[in-house]
């Protein structure tokens, strides 16, 4: 063990929370207006917000029919390693240590392996949490570039775009509806799974859709794939389609309380009930919303998992203890890093 890994667990240990990120958290919570000082209110208390990086490589190998990137991306040259790392140095500046930080623009993992490892090493060597997203599809066609993301870049958290917006899949070029890019998503999870067991490491990993009004029905089902695995995807973000970039016209924006009956009725055989609450907010409570659930699950019973909300938005005792943590001095600890 290296004389470096005992001091910094003395120094989590006596100054969990480090000054600089109280002073960032201090300074997201006075840009509130005082109506979103809430009990409920991460956004200040818990977490500074979240960064992402422009220019690691506009292009993207993807014909999406829902994309934010101009007409101009393909022919934009990625920004020297250099130039993303003055970015990742101010980032830092405003999150404070501990800060994260998205890998994103086009599709990153098409970048020169040996720079993306560098760009990540440098991230966590600043103290950034950096998340890689992506569409995945590079660790299907280049096997063993995931493992070596994570012991070569110290990679620990990665996002992907899975749904039927994309064009470009390899097995998966026009999918008919969600349910038909299941075994693509069960195909990562394998991948993911075996991963973390080869090489050692753990990573989190997150799933993004882009939901249009084509499979705002599908919504629903493809949350409760995600919720049985549930061992490899700990988040699912639901994305309402945008009139951005190059997004088809003809892709029908919904109505986010659509999206949301649809997910509760989906996640009623884990909750007891379709109606979900939504009283975590991070900044505004129109830009997004969380269901947070605590599970439980018996090896012995596995059809029998609970899920509870972290949270309960009309219950007093909820609100009380919210209040009462958020007045801790290890409120704002980063615990995921540590």
């Amino acid at each position: 063990m290296s004389a470096s890994v005992p001091r910094r667990i003395v120094e989590a240990l006596v100054r969990p929370l480090e000054p600089e990120r109280a002073r960032a958290l201090e300074a997201r919570w006075a840009s509130l207006p005082a109506a979103l000082r809430t009990p409920f209110q991460v956004f200040g208390r818990k977490t500074t917000g979240c960064a992402a990086t422009i220019g690691m490589h506009p292009r993207c190998d993807f014909a999406c029919r829902g994309c934010y990137l101009g007409t101009e991306a393909n022919r934009v040259p990625p920004l020297p390693v250099g130039a993303i790392e003055a970015q990742l140095r101010e980032i830092r500046g405003w999150t404070g240590p501990k800060g994260n930080v998205q890998f994103t623009d086009g599709e990153v993992t098409l970048r020169d392996p040996a720079e993306l490892q560098a760009l990540l090493r440098y991230a966590r060597a600043i103290d950034l949490v950096p998340m890689l997203m992506t569409h995945g599809d590079s660790f299907r066609r280049r096997p063993g570039l995931l493992e070596s993301l994570l012991v070569e870049g110290e990679l620990e958290a990665i996002s992907l775009h899975i749904d039927t917006t994309q064009r470009g899949r390899v097995g998966f070029q026009h999918p008919k509806d969600e349910r038909a890019l299941d075994p693509l998503r069960e195909e990562f999870a394998a991948l993911i799974r075996t991963a973390r067991r080869t090489t050692g490491r753990s990573i989190r990993v997150a799933a993004t859709m882009t939901v249009t009004r084509e499979n705002l029905s599908q919504v629903g089902a493809t949350v409760a794939w995600y919720a049985r695995n549930r061992d490899v995807f700990r988040m699912v973000s639901l994305q309402p389609v945008a009139d951005v970039g190059r997004t088809e016209t003809s892709l029908q924006p919904v109505a986010v309380d659509d999206v949301w009956v649809d997910v509760g009725r989906a996640l009623a055989p884990f909750t007891g009930t379709p109606h979900l609450e939504f009283p975590i907010t991070m900044g505004h409570p129109a830009c997004n919303r969380f269901a947070s659930f605590l599970t439980l699950t018996w090896k012995s019973r596995p059809h029998a998992d609970v899920f509870l909300p972290a949270l309960r938005a009309n219950e007093p005792r909820d609100a009380a203890l919210a209040q009462r943590l958020s007045r801790l001095p290890l409120t704002g600890v980063a615990y995921r890093d540590r």
